[in-house]
């Protein structure tokens, strides 16, 4: 009987042990998995009029296609511009402005209204009657990209964190000369970041 007893205490230990492994391994794997955003390769810009007012809005485009939601997202538009200094090369970096979003939904192909995708707008968008539209971004965007060409580039960097494991990464993509980034037109609607 001191076998079938000893055999038994065994199995139980062991089971119990090996489930206890197996759950802090799986909770470690889910607790490690990162957020997934990309960010489009080229910045929509188009014309639009403001009070009789000719002006130009760039866009920027990033989607979320990791399978959860994405919270406390912080973006920042600068630009960098390359200065040599004796012994190395220093990265100067003006920041142009700096935007949050609360969260940012999963991917999901069946979504219509596309709320895994953010457009970043610069300026911002008057959302009333009486607040004014901040023009200044734009135009110090655009100025202070085209005063620094040809070792100047755009840079957008955008932070968030995964709504089930808690991990914040950042992404960025930096975009060359006008003309390679460039193009006129609105990005579509959806997982693409196609300009039309």
């Amino acid at each position: 009987m001191t076998g079938i007893h000893e055999a038994l205490a065994i199995g139980i230990v062991s089971g119990v042990l090996s489930g206890f492994i197996a759950s802090f391994l799986f909770h470690k794997f889910l607790h490690n998995l990162p957020p997934n955003i990309v960010i489009g390769k080229e910045i929509a810009t188009y014309q639009y009029s403001e009070n009789g007012q000719e002006l130009t809005r760039y866009c920027f485009k990033f989607i979320n296609r990791s399978k959860r939601d994405a919270f406390n997202l912080k973006m920042a538009i600068m630009i960098v511009v390359p200065e040599r200094l004796l012994g190395g090369t220093l990265q100067k970096q003006i920041l142009i402005e700096e935007r949050t979003l609360p969260l940012l939904k999963r991917y999901n192909k069946k979504d219509q209204s596309a709320s895994y995708a953010a457009v970043l707008e610069l300026p911002k968008i008057s959302k009333g009657i009486h607040e004014q539209v901040d023009l200044s971004s734009a135009a110090d965007f655009f100025t202070c990209w085209n005063a620094n060409q040809p070792t100047g580039f755009a840079k957008l960097l955008v932070t968030a964190t995964d709504s089930y494991s808690g991990r914040t990464e950042v992404f960025s993509e930096e975009f060359g000369g006008f003309t390679a980034s460039i193009k006129s037109g609105r990005f579509v609607c959806g997982n693409s970041f196609d300009i039309k």
